[in-house]
Protein backbone atom coordinates (compact mmCIF):
# COMPACT_ATOMS: atom_id res chain seq x y z
CA UNK A 1 0.00 0.00 0.00
CA UNK A 2 1.22 2.95 -0.72
CA UNK A 3 1.29 6.41 1.91
CA UNK A 4 -1.46 8.36 2.42
CA UNK A 5 -0.09 12.28 2.42
CA UNK A 6 -1.53 15.17 3.93
CA UNK A 7 -1.84 17.91 1.84
CA UNK A 8 -2.67 20.64 4.58
CA UNK A 9 0.08 22.55 6.20
CA UNK A 10 -2.21 23.21 9.15
CA UNK A 11 -0.44 21.60 12.40
CA UNK A 12 -3.00 18.86 13.76
CA UNK A 13 -4.63 18.32 17.09
CA UNK A 14 -4.27 15.19 18.76
CA UNK A 15 -7.14 14.46 21.15
CA UNK A 16 -6.04 11.58 23.71
CA UNK A 17 -8.09 9.09 25.76
CA UNK A 18 -5.93 7.39 28.24
CA UNK A 19 -8.81 5.25 29.58
CA UNK A 20 -9.14 3.17 26.46
CA UNK A 21 -5.18 3.77 25.47
CA UNK A 22 -6.10 5.72 22.29
CA UNK A 23 -5.50 9.05 20.41
CA UNK A 24 -6.77 11.21 17.53
CA UNK A 25 -4.55 12.88 15.04
CA UNK A 26 -7.28 15.53 13.53
CA UNK A 27 -5.66 17.21 10.27
CA UNK A 28 -8.92 18.44 9.50
CA UNK A 29 -12.10 20.06 11.18
CA UNK A 30 -15.43 19.35 9.80
CA UNK A 31 -14.71 16.99 7.52
CA UNK A 32 -16.97 14.38 6.37
CA UNK A 33 -15.44 11.20 6.32
CA UNK A 34 -15.82 9.10 3.24
CA UNK A 35 -13.94 6.11 4.39
CA UNK A 36 -12.06 4.56 6.93
CA UNK A 37 -8.97 2.03 5.99
CA UNK A 38 -7.38 0.28 8.64
CA UNK A 39 -3.74 -0.16 8.21
CA UNK A 40 -1.37 -3.37 9.60
CA UNK A 41 0.50 -2.26 12.28
CA UNK A 42 1.74 -5.22 15.80
CA UNK A 43 0.39 -4.33 18.79
CA UNK A 44 -2.39 -1.42 17.99
CA UNK A 45 -5.41 -1.02 15.93
CA UNK A 46 -4.52 1.81 13.61
CA UNK A 47 -6.90 3.20 10.83
CA UNK A 48 -6.97 6.07 8.50
CA UNK A 49 -10.33 8.06 7.65
CA UNK A 50 -9.96 9.76 4.64
CA UNK A 51 -12.66 12.43 2.74
CA UNK A 52 -14.33 11.71 -0.55
CA UNK A 53 -11.19 12.99 -2.33
CA UNK A 54 -9.26 10.27 -0.59
CA UNK A 55 -7.49 13.61 1.80
CA UNK A 56 -6.90 12.59 5.12
CA UNK A 57 -8.44 13.40 8.18
CA UNK A 58 -7.27 12.15 10.93
CA UNK A 59 -5.54 9.43 12.22
CA UNK A 60 -6.52 6.65 15.15
CA UNK A 61 -4.27 4.58 17.39
CA UNK A 62 -5.90 2.08 19.75
CA UNK A 63 -4.21 0.70 21.93
CA UNK A 64 -0.89 2.48 23.21
CA UNK A 65 0.46 3.64 26.31
CA UNK A 66 2.59 6.32 24.83
CA UNK A 67 3.37 7.27 21.18
CA UNK A 68 5.30 10.25 19.32
CA UNK A 69 3.40 12.21 16.31
CA UNK A 70 6.54 11.12 14.52
CA UNK A 71 6.21 7.31 15.43
CA UNK A 72 2.27 7.29 14.90
CA UNK A 73 2.42 8.81 11.09
CA UNK A 74 5.05 6.10 9.90
CA UNK A 75 2.79 3.32 12.02
CA UNK A 76 -0.24 4.78 10.07
CA UNK A 77 2.11 5.19 6.87
CA UNK A 78 1.00 8.42 6.64
CA UNK A 79 3.22 11.32 5.54
CA UNK A 80 3.12 15.09 6.08
CA UNK A 81 5.70 16.81 4.35
CA UNK A 82 4.21 20.56 4.79
CA UNK A 83 3.40 20.25 8.11
CA UNK A 84 5.06 21.79 10.92
CA UNK A 85 4.53 19.02 13.54
CA UNK A 86 6.15 21.24 16.35
CA UNK A 87 2.69 22.81 16.43
CA UNK A 88 1.02 20.24 16.98
CA UNK A 89 -1.62 20.65 19.63
CA UNK A 90 -2.06 17.89 22.30
CA UNK A 91 -6.25 17.75 24.24
CA UNK A 92 -7.91 15.42 26.60
CA UNK A 93 -11.07 13.86 25.07
CA UNK A 94 -14.09 15.36 26.57
CA UNK A 95 -15.13 12.13 27.48
CA UNK A 96 -11.49 11.29 29.10
CA UNK A 97 -12.24 14.32 30.92
CA UNK A 98 -15.61 13.45 31.79
CA UNK A 99 -14.24 10.51 32.85
CA UNK A 100 -11.72 11.15 34.86
CA UNK A 101 -11.71 8.18 37.18
CA UNK A 102 -10.66 5.85 34.39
Amino acid sequence: MNAFVVKSAQAPTVEIDKCVSAVYVRFQKNAKVAKTVEVDSPKAIVTVDLDAHNEVIGIELIGVKEFSIVRLLQKAQVQAPHVDLQKTRYIQTRRAIAEALC
